[in-house]
This record gives structure tokens, sequence and C-alpha cells, in this order.
């Protein structure tokens, strides 16, 4: 193939641009026959990524249509665990022009963020660009580049084959398939084993002896169910992990984590500058100050025993997924024995018990797995893996988007911050940029080098893990400012020193970015509530 990406079918004639208006919500930047003449984009996945990028291409009038394989948008919300929620507040866990309607909770639960996501589609008419029942079963580049996806409509149990002059793989991080490990003696449990993806009422744990497995959002949500109504609840996990909820003291925790000074303060972004760097260096006395002062805070909150305390430092647990946004109830029934932490790994399961690494026994009806999924590779074949050049800690691509190694081809919400949604909208934006020649692009070197220098940083800050080339985290204040500078705009909103305090102090939030984004583009939708 040629290392020259040709995006020439995407350019229409520049017209006098077209505004087309779906109640109060406006869109602009494609004209009549930009509309007919830009090319075909497939788009595999309906959750939160894959309804950012088609919005963002229907914005600018590109032929796009979505597959999706279960029945609605909503991507793991809308298949998941009994009442779960995000860990961010419908303030940030939205679209950056798009908010949630007034009533909905504070922390949305899994069918508010599949509404939230339907009335996207809806109120955007965007519904007939979507394909659901429909599972991706294989996808082949073509000579001339473009790719051939082969798809089976699962409700008239038929497949066929549609050609694509791009494609944009949407389905995340994660796969559908949990991530279900297996222990010494689980055969002959005379209880109930299951995952928490496939958890979906609270009488299951009535009256039982329940014992959850891991440490995550999953895990912590299913126990504090549990305590409810079960005859006890024992948590089982082999570290314990940093953890808070929505106040760190009496401090707000999205106001904190979120500024870009904060990640600043927590390692230097591999695309910062070498002066930033630097500064970084010398500041690193206070850096560490600062943060065995949070984690005095973060133990305040808990209020919890020494031998639950995290062993890590936090600043490292930040860089990766292992810090958790927990509800308050959880900690309070801990506080109170209503949920007992053991510390330990499970070495094997008896007919009505599971033996911990320690040598203790723990009583058992039900065994909740809270141990997450698996990476998500599905539907990329084994040739388009090896041309992607996948890596144990995952597939590593250009600004999280772009590989420098296939054409045509783009991933959208194949990485991890603590607003993934913000994070995939901006990064449709880019990729329409990139479609549309909005920004130069740099050549195959450029590329390349900017990916391996990501590689080199990733790998110096965060433990191997098979999903570390997605890591963004905390450092996703600088991974915006990356993009929104590619595109032409420039993240700090004011001049003159009021403009860098507030640039590096105010919380990093989907208000401030839009008007980043309204000074940079008429091309946007005008914010709406849905």
């Amino acid at each position: 193939h040629s290392n020259k990406w040709d995006t020439s079918f995407l350019r229409g004639p520049q017209q006098k641009e077209r505004a087309d208006t779906v109640g109060d919500v406006t869109f602009r930047g494609a004209t009549e026959e930009e509309a007919v003449e830009k090319g075909r984009v497939a788009v595999i996945g309906a959750g939160v990524s894959g309804v950012a990028t088609v919005k963002e291409l229907r914005k600018r009038g590109i032929d796009c249509l979505a597959f999706e394989k279960q029945s609605r948008v909503g991507g793991l919300w809308a298949d998941n665990y009994y009442k779960a929620k995000a860990q961010e507040t419908k303030k940030v866990y939205r679209f950056i022009d798009l908010e949630h309607k007034e009533k909905v909770a504070d922390y949305p639960d899994k069918e508010e963020i599949c509404e939230y996501l339907d009335n996207v589609v809806d109120q955007l008419n965007l519904r007939a660009y979507f394909r659901f029942n429909h599972e991706v079963l294989q996808m082949e580049q073509n000579e001339d580049l473009r790719w051939s996806i082969t798809v089976m409509d699962m409700e008239q149990s038929e497949s066929r084959t549609e050609v694509f002059d791009f494609l944009v793989i949407c389905t995340g991080l994660f796969s559908g398939k949990p991530n279900v490990p297996t222990f010494p003696g689980q055969d002959k449990f005379e209880g109930d084993i299951m995952h928490t993806s496939k958890w979906r009422s609270p009488d299951l744990f009535k009256g039982k002896k329940v014992v959850v497995v891991g440490n995550g959002k999953s895990a912590l949500d299913v126990a504090v169910h549990a305590s409810e109504n079960a005859e006890s609840v024992v948590q089982v996990s082999r570290h314990r992990q940093w953890m808070t909820h929505n106040t760190i003291g009496i401090f707000p925790a999205f106001k904190i984590l979120s500024s870009r000074l904060f990640g600043k303060l927590l390692a230097p972004y591999y695309g910062d500058s070498e002066l930033s760097k630097a500064l970084h260096h010398i500041a690193s006395p206070f850096s560490w100050v600062f943060f065995r002062l949070l984690e005095a805070l973060l133990l305040t909150n808990y209020r919890l025993p020494p031998r639950l305390w995290p062993k890590s430092k936090v600043n490292e647990d930040l860089l990766s997924s292992s810090i958790c946004l927990v509800p308050k109830p959880y900690l309070q029934a801990v506080r109170r024995g209503a949920i007992d932490v053991r510390v330990g790994g499970i070495s094997e399961i008896g007919r009505k018990s599971i033996r911990l690494s320690t040598g203790e026994e723990v009583d058992a009806d039900v065994i909740i797995l809270g141990t997450g999924w698996k990476r998500s590779v599905k539907p990329l074949n084994d040739d388009l893996l090896k041309r992607l050049k996948a890596e144990n800690d995952g597939i590593w691509v250009y600004k999280h988007i772009v590989s420098p190694n296939v054409e045509n081809f783009a991933f959208i919400g194949h990485a991890s911050s603590f607003m993934n949604p913000v994070t995939f909208d901006l990064q449709a934006r880019w990729l329409v940029g990139w479609l549309c020649e909005d920004f130069k692009k740099p050549s195959k070197k450029e590329m390349e080098e900017d990916v391996e220098n990501m590689k080199k940083s990733r790998r110096g800050l965060i433990n191997e893990c098979e999903h570390r080339a997605g890591f963004i985290q905390l450092q996703q204040a600088a991974y915006h400012d990356d993009l929104l500078t590619d595109m032409g705009m420039n993240p700090k909103r004011n001049e003159g020193i009021l403009g860098w305090i507030e640039h590096y102090l105010s919380p990093h939030d989907p208000a401030l970015l839009k008007k980043a984004l309204d000074q940079g583009t008429t091309g946007s939708f005008a914010e709406k509530e849905l």
C-alpha cells in the first residue's frame, strides 16, 4: 500500500455554506454539493464513541453508516449490570455541545445514559445512519484502499457485503466479553458464580452469603447493593487502590483532579515542550509534597483501618485506571462492617466457601466477579492487527486515532480518560478535520516518531497491562489541548496573566471546551439540553 494518505474522495467543491436547522440545533459547514460528493464512511459500534463519530461526520455532510450488533445505542451501557452508573457527574459525562436533561440524576445510570444517546440521535435526525442488530463479520481492505465490510442482519439472518471509502472503529478499549478468571475447585461450588455484567436483580443476594471479587467500580457497586439485603458481604481484592468520592477533604474532587495544573504535577505529557518538561523536573520536590498531602486528605476521607490503606503512591495510580470514584455508601458500609474487606487472592473454591491466599476461609453462597472486561480486538482480523503492529500492551496509533500503517482507517474511543464522552467528541471532531483536510497532516515518518515518543513516555509511567496504549486518564487536558491545537484552536480562552491562571486552575469541563471551540470555529451545534 502507498504511504500517502489519499482523502481526495472526501473533498467537495468549496461553495456557499449550508445551514440546516433541526429544532434549535444547527448543522453548519457542508454544502449541498459536498454532501453528495464526499465519500462513504463505515462506523463500527454505536456506543458513546460511535454516536459522537456519526454526529460529527454528519455535521460536515459526510455520508456514513454505523453498524451495531445490539438493538439500541449505548454499547456496554446498553447491556450492563443492575443500576450501573457513571463515575462522573452529568455535567461531565456528556458531549461538549449537548447537555443532559435537568431531571437526570447527578450521576446518570445506564438507562439515563442510553436515553441521552437516543435523544442525541433522534433530535439531530441521525437514526437513518445507524443499522442496529447488525454484527460485523469481516472487514477487508481492497487494492484501491476502500473497505469491504461483511455484516450479518441478525433479525433477517442474512449477511451482505458493502464497500466504504473509510473505516472508523468505535468499539472501545474493552470488548463485550467479560474477564472471567477461573479458580481451583470452582466446579464443586454449590452456589452461583457470576460476572457483574450478568447481574440484573438485587433479589439474587437476599439472605445469602455474598463474596464480591474485585476492586473496581462494578465490584464496589455490587457490594453496596448486596449489603442492603444479604446475610453477609465479603469483598476480596488482591490489593487496595486509591479511591475518592465527590469531595477530597472539603474540596470538590472534579475541580482538583481535572485542572491542567494537576495534570502537569502528575507527569509531563509526551508532547510537552522541553521547557515544560524541565519545569516539571525542577518542581518535582513540590509535586512530591503535594501528592503526599493529597494521600493524607484521601485517607481522611476513608476513615478506614490502616490494613485497608493502599500501598501504592496516588500519583502513580492516577496515571493508570487504578483509582476509583466511589459512592459514599460504599465507605459507610465498610466502616460499619456491612462490607467486610479482605486483602488477598482466591487460592481455592470449596463447596460452600472460598480459601484466600492468606489462609482465611470465607463462607459463600454467591460469588460475584467484578473483574472487568477483556481487551477489545474484535472485529479486527489477524492481518489488520499485524498491520496495526498490535503489541502486548495495546495498539499504538497517532493521537490515539489514526495509524501510520493503515490508510483510510481510524479509531475513535480506543482510549480512556476520566471524561470519556468529551474525549471521544474531540477525537471525532479531529478526525473529521483530518478527513476534510482542515489542517496540515504529518508525514508517515512524523507520525511514527510521535507514536514512538508516546510509547516511551507511557511505558515509563505506567506498569505493563494490556490497555496501556490507550490510557490517557488525568493527562486528558494535555491530550485535549493537543487535539485543539492541531485543529487550529487556542485552548487558552483569555490572554494575559489572568488568562494563564484561568487556563491552569479552572476545571477542565465541557462548558469551557465548548467556549474554546466556539472561538475557533462556527461549525458546532448550538448547545442544547436534550
